[in-house]
């Protein structure tokens, strides 16, 4: 076992205790991070955790090199660790069978070294975004379209995030979701043209920059960039530094002093009794809890006006049912926001574990701000 890194030790500058050391969150086990995997666990790096809520299907079975056919029906997470421990039996790999955005609490993401996506899903691309920024967590976001592919590299040192990359057309499609005409319905997701080379060489881009993060090379070399894109039709990949866009939305996310959180709750308690323990704690006769995603708590038919409490949801989940009244699909959310309600526990609202929450309190004439957090 002491010759498995013996021809990538001897590379100049190498070192492997680093890897062996590190600690990466891979979220999505598809394509793309099916090549990310094999590659981490092959180079040593210490501990992966993988994260997926799908199954294998057979459609995956052209550019997955992790899955098998006789994995098919089986939980890709769950699949892809066991592959990753067979080809490297000195490493751990975990599996978290999660929804990326509503399961994992943003805390969550400061325990690893690295985080990286490869899901076409946009909201979790935002959310998971805002919330390395936040943290100054290392975040490595990866895409494949046909024959092209990107690699986009935020640091804790960077200007730009993933979103200083986006264009409007990003914002209008996450907008639509939750227009008055679409919100609550499913719609048949774009099916993105894939193949594996494009993958490989994606996963090979990214592996290169975990390896530099992990290593502590991005700050010691100029030639480092932060956006790898390439065409495999003409050959070409080109990378360069992402510049920061002017009134991005990270603005509105500055980096977390966790020394600031100033209590936890436990996820079976009640909202009320959290509340009056926060106002005890701060001295305060106004205490507002928030989440940072919107829940609705009751919903109305836009067809009869029939209107009705739910148990809550959050929005990003609601999908419409059948008016109970007149019969139309046409139930909408009616009153829903990001307030954290008295009645319910935080569990009840959908609110993870290790996630951060908002707390507006009165001081005199101003209102401040603090957070809390739940329990892991």
């Amino acid at each position: 076992m002491t010759e498995r890194y013996k021809r990538q030790k001897i590379i100049r500058g190498w070192d492997q205790k680093s890897l062996s050391d590190g600690s990466v969150l891979i979220l999505g086990a598809w394509t793309t991070g099916n090549e990310i995997i094999k590659n981490l666990a092959l180079l040593g790096v210490g501990h992966i955790v993988i994260v997926d809520r799908d199954l294998v299907e057979e459609i995956n079975l052209n550019r997955c090199v992790l899955f098998r056919s006789s994995d098919i029906g089986k939980p890709k997470a769950a699949v892809a660790a066991q592959r990753a421990l067979e080809l490297n039996p000195l490493i751990r790999a975990e599996a978290w069978n999660l929804d990326i955005v509503h399961e994992i609490g943003c805390l969550e993401y400061k325990d690893f070294d690295c985080v990286v996506l490869t899901v076409d899903n946009l909201r979790a691309r935002m959310w998971v975004n805002r919330y390395c920024w936040q943290l100054g967590i290392p975040l490595i976001n990866t895409g494949i379209e046909g024959w092209t592919g990107n690699v986009f590299v935020m640091l804790p040192s960077s200007k730009a995030c993933l979103e200083c990359s986006w264009t409007t057309k990003e914002y209008q499609h996450l907008g639509e979701e939750h227009s008055c005409s679409k919100i609550g319905l499913i719609f048949n997701e774009r099916k993105i043209p894939m193949v594996i080379t494009s993958a490989a060489i994606v996963g090979g881009i990214a592996v290169q920059e975990i390896i530099k993060i992990l290593q502590g090379l991005h700050s010691s070399t100029s030639l480092s960039k932060d956006y790898w894109w390439f065409d495999g039709e003409t050959g070409a990949i080109l990378s360069w530094s992402q510049p920061s866009k002017a009134s991005c939305v990270h603005d509105d996310y500055p980096r977390l002093n966790l020394s600031e959180i100033l209590c936890y709750v436990s996820l079976s308690e009640t909202v009320d009794s959290a509340r009056e323990r926060i106002k005890l704690s701060l001295g305060s006769s106004m205490v507002e809890i928030k989440h940072d995603k919107e829940i609705v708590y009751s919903i109305s038919c836009r067809q009869c006006g029939y209107t009705q409490t739910i148990k809550p949801i959050l929005l990003e989940k609601y999908l419409r049912f059948v008016c109970p009244k007149c019969g139309f699909l046409e139930t909408v959310p009616d009153d829903f926001g990001e307030d954290v309600r008295d009645g319910y526990t935080f569990s009840d609202l959908g609110i993870p574990p290790n996630h951060l929450l908002r707390v507006y309190y009165d001081k005199g004439d101003t209102v401040e701000k603090t957070l809390i957090a739940t329990m892991r």
